[in-house]
């Protein structure tokens, strides 16, 4: 949903708090797809944060399905994080966002243009509410066929990749 450029940074209330979400929706195909990778446009280095991914609810977040702390690695610019390993297939509308920490880095919010796609929340029991803009917040999707979609790129669409990503361990003795 986010054309790849920041305008602004995003915390979900002026500055990162504890409990407080952030969420994008997206959509996958009626048979499902499996979530290989999250990413996402930071302002700074470190933080922490947990990346969520929640079913839908009449058009807002509902039942939380995944959740994992994320506090490593993270640069200023582009991060993504591997999730192919986690077992996750969503179907139809789902949403991926954050759950902030006081140590949260702002995110990228793209103000150039507003699908319409990205809330926010204070507090565990607070309101889901729009946000004016796109959070830059990506998901990678893929359906067991010759190729993976990236979902949330230029022009409100999508990116279909033709290589698909190996997934391997490398173990050294």
């Amino acid at each position: 949903h986010d054309d790849g450029s920041a305008e602004e940074w995003f915390n979900v209330a002026d500055s990162a708090a504890q409990n407080n979400y952030a969420a994008v929706k997206f959509n996958a195909s009626d048979s499902g797809e499996d979530v290989v990778r999250f990413k996402w446009r930071q302002n700074g280095s470190g933080g922490a944060f947990y990346i969520k991914i929640w079913e839908d609810d009449n058009g807002l977040p509902g039942n939380e399905i995944y959740s994992k702390v994320i506090a490593s690695s993270i640069i200023d610019g582009w991060n993504e994080n591997d999730l192919s390993t986690e077992g996750l297939n969503v179907s139809r509308d789902f949403w991926v966002g954050i759950k902030e920490f006081s140590s949260s880095q702002p995110f990228g919010l793209d103000t150039d243009s507003n699908s319409g796609y990205s809330y926010k929340r204070i507090s565990n029991d607070g309101n889901w509410e729009p946000v004016e803009g796109n959070i830059m917040c990506r998901v990678f999707l893929d359906s067991q066929m010759i190729s993976a979609r990236e979902i949330s790129s230029l022009d409100n669409g999508e990116r279909e990749s033709l290589i698909k990503y190996p997934i391997y361990t490398l173990k050294w003795e």
